[in-house]
């Protein structure tokens, strides 16, 4: 989630206690959460079209829900749909349009 928000890795210490440090970046990112997520949904699903909400939970670190959530946004903007049954069908990506 930190590359595909542009940020830098986060920094791991041991000395003493266990430490993650994260740093931010000097400038304001342009991307919103709600759009790293959607990007991150989408490059999930270009891996692989048959992926589940609950695999997409586990990679974002999001509630099954919450994924749920993100997909019916990006079916609201036409970017993916659904082929086939909740089980055996696969997602889409929609081209945009006037390409």
């Amino acid at each position: 989630l930190m590359q595909v928000a542009g940020l830098p890795e986060p920094e791991y210490s041991i000395k003493g206690m266990f430490t993650v440090s994260l740093k931010r970046p000097l400038k304001h990112s342009e991307k919103t959460v709600e759009e790293t997520v959607e990007e991150i949904i989408l490059n999930l699903i270009l891996e692989n079209p048959k992926v589940t909400a609950i695999e997409m939970a586990k990679v974002t670190g999001l509630s099954r829900r919450w994924v749920e959530y993100h997909l019916g946004k990006l079916k609201q903007k036409g970017k993916i749909s659904r082929i086939g049954s909740t089980k055996a069908g696969n997602w889409i990506i929609q081209k945009p349009k006037g390409k």
